[in-house]
C-alpha cells in the first residue's frame, strides 16, 4: 500500500458511531496514484488507552491471522490526527439486522452456511507456527454480519474474540463476562473458557431470528438468561415455546438443526463444519431467491451522517504504530486493498454489547481438613454464651453450654 508517509485518505461520511469510536468511509490514495475505497475505524481519544486500546489492537491482530472470504479484511494501521486507525475493507451493502423479518428461507440458509464456514476456518486454520488458530468470535449477532450488494457475507467485529495462541493484550477480569446478552451461550455464565460451541450457539440464535423474524431470547435480562443457563427444565420449556413461532413451512431438517445449535449442553451442538455441510443441500432445496439476487434487489443503504473528519484529506503520519508495543500490533498484512466498518447504522435498534458481572465464575475450594471451620463456630458460640451469662446469670451459662454441646 506504499510507504507509510505517502498514504493519503480522503474521508467521506461517518458510517456509524458507537460507545468507543467512529467508522468513516474513505478513499485511500497511494504515492503511485492508486485509489481504493476503505473504511477507517478510529477510537475516541478519551478511550484510546488501557483495555479499549488493547482490544482494538487485538482485533487487528485477529483479523490478520487468517484468510476467509466471509471474514472482513484488515489492511493496516494508520496514524491520523494523532489517532490510531484501523484501515479495513469497505463492504457496500447492509447489515443482516436490517432485513430480519423480510428474509426468505433460501438466502437465510445460505448466510448461515457461509458464516458457519467462516467460524470453522477461524478455529481450524493453521497459523504462522503451523498450529490451528483456535479463534472464537464470542459476539455473533445480526449487527455483526454484513451483506454486500453482490451477495457477499462478512463476519465483523472481532474485538472480544479469543485467540488460541494467547496473544491477546486485553484480559477480561475473571469475574466478568463480555458479550451481547440475547446471543450469549448459556455456558458463558459459568465457564471461564470459550469453546467453538459458543459461536455455534450464537449462529443458532441468528438462524432462528432469520427464520422467525423474532429474537430467540426476547427477555434479554441477565437474571432471566442466567436462570435458563442453570435450570435445564426451564431452558427446555423456553426452547419449545420459542420454536412454536417458526413458520410451519420451515423445512423439518432446518428446524432440527437450529434446535441442536441452541442446545443447553455444548456437547450436543454440532460443529461449525457440520452446520456448514448440512446447510448447503438445505439451501439448494429451499424456496425463494438466491442470496445474490436478494442482495442485488435491496434498496440503497440508509444515508450516513457527517462527522468531524468528513470532507477532509488526512495524511498518514510517520508514527503510524499504535502506542504500546511498537510493533504495529503484530498485524501481518498483504497489500490487498479493501474492510468493512463494524458499526454501520442499522435500520432497527442494535443490540448493545455488555459487560456484566458473572453470576458463577468460580466456587471457593472447600477448606482442608486441617483448617476446619468448627473452631471458629465454637468460638463464636462461646462469645454468645458469655454474653448471655452476663445478661441472665446462671441461665445464660446453661444456654451457652447447650449450644456448645449441640455443635460438638
Amino acid at each position: 500500500m506504499g510507504g507509510v508517509e505517502s498514504r493519503v485518505f480522503r474521508v467521506g461520511a461517518c458510517l456509524g458511531r458507537g460507545g468507543f469510536g467512529e467508522v468513516y468511509r474513505a478513499v485511500l490514495q497511494t504515492e503511485g496514484g492508486l485509489e481504493t475505497e476503505v473504511a477507517l475505524k478510529v477510537l475516541r481519544s478519551d478511550v484510546a488507552q488501557g483495555d479499549a486500546m488493547a482490544r482494538f489492537r487485538d482485533e487487528g491482530r485477529v483479523l490478520s491471522r487468517f484468510q476467509h472470504p466471509a471474514v472482513v479484511k484488515a489492511h493496516d494501521w494508520a496514524r491520523l490526527e494523532g489517532n490510531t486507525v484501523l484501515v479495513t475493507e469497505f463492504v457496500d451493502g447492509f447489515d443482516l439486522s436490517s432485513v430480519i423479518g423480510v428474509l426468505p428461507v433460501r438466502p437465510a440458509l445460505e448466510i448461515a452456511g457461509v458464516v458457519a464456514s467462516a467460524l470453522d476456518a477461524a478455529w481450524s486454520t493453521p497459523g504462522p507456527d503451523g498450529m490451528p488458530l483456535r479463534i472464537v468470535h464470542r459476539d455473533l449477532k445480526p449487527t455483526n454480519l454484513r451483506l454486500g450488494r453482490h451477495g457477499q457475507v462478512k463476519l465483523l467485529d472481532f474485538g472480544i474474540a479469543v485467540l488460541g495462541s494467547g496473544e491477546r493484550e486485553s484480559r477480561t477480569r475473571s469475574a466478568l463476562i463480555v458479550g451481547s446478552l440475547p446471543y450469549m451461550a448459556p455456558e458463558r455464565f459459568s465457564e471461564r473458557e470459550s469453546t467453538p460451541a459458543v459461536d455455534v450457539y450464537g449462529l443458532g440464535c441468528c438462524l432462528f431470528e432469520m427464520l422467525s423474524g423474532e429474537v430467540f431470547h426476547r427477555e434479554a435480562r441477565l437474571k432471566d438468561l442466567s436462570v435458563l443457563a442453570f435450570q435445564p427444565g426451564m431452558a427446555a420449556a423456553h426452547l419449545e415455546e420459542r420454536f412454536a413461532v417458526l413458520p410451519p413451512t420451515t423445512p423439518a431438517a432446518v428446524v432440527e438443526l437450529t434446535r441442536r445449535c441452541l442446545s443447553l449442553d455444548p456437547a450436543q451442538r454440532p460443529t461449525a463444519a457440520q452446520v456448514s455441510e448440512l446447510l448447503q443441500p438445505a439451501a439448494s432445496a429451499a424456496t425463494g431467491p438466491t442470496l445474490r439476487r436478494f442482495c442485488a434487489d435491496r434498496a440503497p443503504s440508509p444515508p450516513s451522517s457527517p462527522g468531524p473528519w468528513t470532507g477532509r484529506t488526512l495524511v498518514d503520519g510517520a508514527d503510524a504504530e499504535p502506542e504500546g508495543d511498537g510493533s504495529r500490533a503484530g498485524v501481518e498484512l498483504s497489500a490487498r486493498e479493501t474492510m468493512h466498518p463494524d458499526d454501520l447504522p442499522p435500520e432497527r435498534p442494535r443490540t448493545p454489547r455488555v459487560v456484566v458481572a458473572q453470576p458463577t465464575v468460580e466456587t471457593p475450594a472447600p477448606p482442608p481438613e486441617s483448617a476446619s471451620v468448627l473452631p471458629w463456630v465454637l468460638a463464636g458460640l462461646g462469645c454468645l454464651g458469655v454474653s448471655l451469662l452476663l445478661a441472665a446469670g446462671t441461665g445464660g451459662l446453661v444456654i451457652a453450654a447447650s449450644l456448645l454441646f449441640a455443635v460438638s
